[in-house]
């Protein structure tokens, strides 16, 4: 006999909201000289240097003051605040999302499971968009990403609640496939009317 769902697990980027990278990486680039793309625009030195900010190991701010050493004469903090500014200006919210998420923590524990740094997890604290869940579990404060397993092990272990019980929400195979091994029911987002369908199959409305 199928477990009752009693849990939701949300990623956010992709889902939740869509970060304008491009219109960001324009407005800095502009204004400041560099790019932001710190895996694609850089030597391999360069992105193995900063690979663990979406681990807590390194801060955003060290990558930018990396990057525009010699490019301005700005102020670190003043980048960040401009960078910030461009995020929010471009970030597209999924305001139908969270309306439904809002509805759902009435009846079922809801969490957000996001790969994402310090500045990027600050702007959306800020911002609500993880005011609806009982806990966020960012990459950055737990120290392990997605789809490495023990990133969803630590919220089940933290909530004490079981796979069985939990539907994962993942716009990302690789991640939505390590979840569905550790006997999670899973929904790979593409948008808001498939996800809807999706939940009423496993009796979610």
């Amino acid at each position: 006999m199928k477990k009752e769902i009693k849990n939701l697990i949300f990623d956010a980027g992709g889902v939740i909201f869509e970060s304008g990278w491009d219109k960001v990486k324009k407005d800095i680039l502009k204004k400041y000289g560099f790019s932001i793309f710190l895996y694609s625009d850089y030597p391999k030195k360069v992105s193995k240097k900063f690979k663990g900010v979406s681990v807590g190991k390194v801060s955003f701010k060290d990558v930018i003051k990396y990057l525009s050493k010699g490019k301005t004469m700005n102020k670190v903090e003043i980048i960040i605040q401009d960078y910030k500014k461009s995020y929010n200006k471009h970030q597209k919210i999924n305001k139908k999302l969270l309306k439904l998420i809002k509805k759902l923590k009435k009846l079922y524990n809801l969490f957000c499971l996001t790969d994402t740094n310090d500045i990027h997890l600050e702007i959306n604290r800020e911002n609500g968009n993880f005011s609806d869940f009982k806990k966020v579990y960012a990459s950055c404060e737990i120290g392990v990403k997605k789809p490495y397993k023990k990133a969803f092990k630590m919220v089940l272990k933290d909530n004490k609640i079981k796979p069985a019980e939990t539907i994962f929400i993942d716009n990302t195979p690789k991640n939505i496939n390590s979840a569905k091994k550790l006997g999670f029911n899973t929904i790979l987002f593409r948008n808001n009317k498939q996800l809807i369908k999706d939940l009423k199959k496993l009796k979610i409305t």
